[in-house]
């Protein structure tokens, strides 16, 4: 198991929305740092999350499973908030993009 941290959003778009969950991953700490290419390329990871949904007053789970080919090291994503003194603006077409 990975320990993960809850760190406050950049962008308060919503109150409910208050934190953003990450994991992160440097040479030292990384158990991927030491695979050798064909490993990362058979390599799945499982993410696993559950919060408390209290609107319906009941727990929630997501579950997702990221195969070796999708899995880029040593980028970062594109920023896809822009924050204005009078507006926010999200990119939706930079989600997916590396840098």
């Amino acid at each position: 198991m990975m320990d993960l941290a809850l760190v406050p959003a950049a962008v308060d778009l919503d109150q409910r929305a208050k934190s953003t969950l990450v994991h992160c991953l440097d040479a030292a700490s990384s158990p991927l740092a030491t695979l050798s290419d064909a490993e990362l390329h058979n390599l799945s990871l499982l993410a696993l999350c559950s919060g408390f949904d209290t609107t319906f007053f009941e727990t929630v789970y997501a579950r997702h499973m990221y195969f070796g080919p999708s899995i880029v090291l040593g980028r970062d994503f594109q920023d896809a908030v822009a924050l204005y003194p009078d507006r926010v603006v999200v990119d939706t077409a930079c989600f997916d993009s590396l840098i």
